[in-house]
């Protein structure tokens, strides 16, 4: 299947349902899909085939596991109505993996120039999204030659440097 994930502990702040309803989308086009989520979705999650809920995986204690959990995405999906600076998009970012996120808040800051994803204006139709991804994934070799290329790029960040350019920012 298609694996969108889901990484957060608010689940309708963060756009859960959204991206459920994106699964939907493209499971009812013929593309198998499943969300993936990560988190303790605050009991809003809705029972579905088509979601596997994991819960909390405490990265301190389980880091291998939620490494290869993210990996194992072919998009992570955030797609919250407020945001800061989210750090689960410079995680998958990290790991190559692709984000589909609005373009709301601070989420533009997470966005590595030239990494791979898509930044959609605020509250796009859940068809708009289903679209996209469409585009990307077929022919599968340009969506698998795209994630590489996007692995490269995230293997230059590094957390000390990413703080670096904040306190410079601060300093100024």
């Amino acid at each position: 299947p298609l694996f969108i994930g889901f990484l957060g502990k608010d689940w309708r702040r963060k756009g859960g349902e959204f991206a459920f309803e994106v699964v939907n989308e493209l499971n009812s086009r013929g593309i198998w899909s499943v969300l993936r989520v990560i988190g303790n979705g605050g009991g809003h999650i809705s029972k579905s085939p088509f979601i596997n809920f994991l819960g909390f995986i405490d990265k301190k204690k389980d880091l291998n596991k939620f490494i290869n959990e993210l990996k194992s995405w072919h998009f992570c999906a955030l797609f919250s109505d407020q945001e800061a600076s989210p750090r689960s998009n410079i995680e998958n970012i990290r790991l190559g993996v692709p984000i589909i996120s609005h373009n709301i808040g601070g989420i533009r800051s997470t966005f590595i120039k030239n990494s791979y994803g898509k930044l959609f204006n605020p509250f796009p139709s859940v068809k708009e999204v289903a679209d996209w991804i469409i585009s990307e994934i077929k022919p599968y070799e340009n969506y698998y030659q795209k994630r590489l290329s996007s692995k490269q790029i995230s293997d230059n960040i590094i957390w000390e440097k990413e703080l670096l350019k904040i306190k410079r920012i601060i300093n100024k």
